[in-house]
């Protein structure tokens, strides 16, 4: 029953710092209870919108990175239930503005956290749709950005956020030019990211731009870009990082970012913008 009265505590007559406090409560449960445990029956819904005042401003409560970081945590759990809990989260009023707010937070945990809720989301038709219709505000600018960050995690989810988006809704290809001045610098820094996994979502989405925007992959295809995915394909050790040289998979990784590089290098010569390499 504790969730159920802390939800209680988020939405009766409340003092606002007392609702806030509430808040952490229902976030620290979804963080470390399994949320359809902490929250039985459609109570994890209720949780969703209750967590929305750790994210917002306001004069009357400070919320402080903690807070964030823990209301972000929080939903990530809550995301992975089901697609409908997914979907709950961005038709939530004010969530999806407050989520990306936070993302621009100096506080790198805190850009972390909302970057991997973004990419949780990304699954979703609903959280791609607005990019497409130009209504997301800086969605898209914000993922193409966080592919430079100096935080793995947060390259990643970005990366994998970006290809999710791009593999459902080709479009979304064809904007990613237009949507950042650095979108260039961000491809070739996921492309040829020292952690396999990052390089590996990488590839799947230039494969994605390249099959979906010709014009994007003709200025892709006289970049860096192709050195890099020629000396992967070749299995060139200069084309590798340490740490994806010294990995424990009997060069499985390594077979596998070889193909896809091949993949967009044989894209690349089929729409006729490199000669083969014979």
């Amino acid at each position: 029953g504790g969730g159920k009265t802390l939800i209680e505590l988020c939405r009766r007559q409340n003092t606002p710092k007392g609702k806030v406090i509430a808040s952490q409560g229902v976030a620290r449960l979804a963080i470390t209870m399994d949320p359809t445990l902490a929250f039985p029956g459609q109570k994890t819904f209720e949780a969703i919108t209750v967590l929305l005042p750790l994210l917002q401003l306001d004069e009357k409560v400070k919320r402080d990175t903690i807070m964030n970081f823990e209301g972000l945590m929080a939903l990530t759990n809550l995301s992975h239930i089901d697609e409908t809990h997914t979907n709950k989260i961005i038709t939530t009023k004010e969530m999806i503005p407050s989520v990306e707010a936070v993302a621009l937070e100096e506080h790198p945990m805190v850009r972390r956290a909302a970057v991997q809720l973004m990419c949780n989301l990304s699954k979703s038709e609903k959280y791609i749709k607005p990019v497409v219709d130009g209504t997301a505000g800086d969605r898209l600018k914000i993922l193409i950005l966080m592919c430079q960050e100096d935080d793995m995690e947060t390259r990643s989810a970005a990366a994998g956020a970006l290809a999710m988006m791009t593999a459902r809704e080709p479009q979304v290809s064809k904007m990613i030019r237009g949507a950042a001045a650095s979108w260039q610098e961000s491809l070739e820094f996921i492309c040829f990211d020292a952690e396999a996994s990052i390089r590996h979502r990488g590839l799947i989405l230039l494969q994605n731009i390249s099959e979906a925007c010709i014009e994007t992959a003709e200025i892709l295809s006289k970049t860096p870009l192709k050195e890099i995915l020629t000396g992967m394909s070749r299995d060139l050790d200069d084309a590798w990082s340490e740490d994806i040289l010294e990995l424990e998979d009997q060069g499985q990784m390594r077979i596998l970012l070889k193909e896809l590089s091949q993949k967009v290098l044989d894209t690349w010569v089929e729409l006729k913008l490199i000669q083969p390499n014979l």
